[in-house]
């Protein structure tokens, strides 16, 4: 099993979203990909989002007619009220799925904030946790260009 998980704030969820997991689905073979809408976006603290169960619904419609995409609450709203992190649903993911090949899709921004961490790229603000063990967990995969989709594909 190929899994992917595409996080993100999806408020809303629009067309390059689709387009994005449909071209990494496609490069990489992937069985299944799991948008989840992040409870609290580190990369976005303080600023005000829709409701999580909207942005889910908005999400479930967004999925709707594709069997390769699935509305996912992994990354839902913590009970502390922390910021949701990608390593922490990553690593529930390699719990749920302990023999799936994982796969991360994320943007630009938070590849930059994921190469050069929390402090370098945002000052202080932590919103990336543990960074590294990202490519120890799941094969990042960036949504940059398409010819980095391309690239990326011959080389795996």
């Amino acid at each position: 099993m190929r899994l992917a998980l595409f996080g993100g704030t999806f408020d809303p969820p629009h067309r390059g979203h689709i387009a994005i997991a449909t071209a990494a689905a496609n490069a990489f073979g992937l069985d299944k990909v799991l948008f989840a809408p992040t409870g609290q976006q580190p990369l976005k603290m303080g600023s005000a989002a829709t409701p999580f169960p909207d942005r889910l619904a908005m999400v479930e419609l967004a999925c709707e007619g594709d069997p390769l995409f699935a509305a996912s609450t992994i990354d839902a709203p913590r009970s502390d009220g922390k910021p949701n992190y990608t390593v922490e649903t990553l690593a529930a993911l390699r719990e749920q799925w302990p023999v799936a090949t994982l796969y991360n899709l994320v943007g630009a921004v938070g590849w930059v904030a994921l190469c050069m961490g929390a402090g370098m790229l945002f000052g202080n603000v932590p919103m990336v946790k543990d960074h590294f063990s990202l490519v120890t967990i799941g094969i990042v995969l960036v949504s940059l260009l398409p010819v980095a989709v391309e690239f990326l594909r011959h080389r795996s």
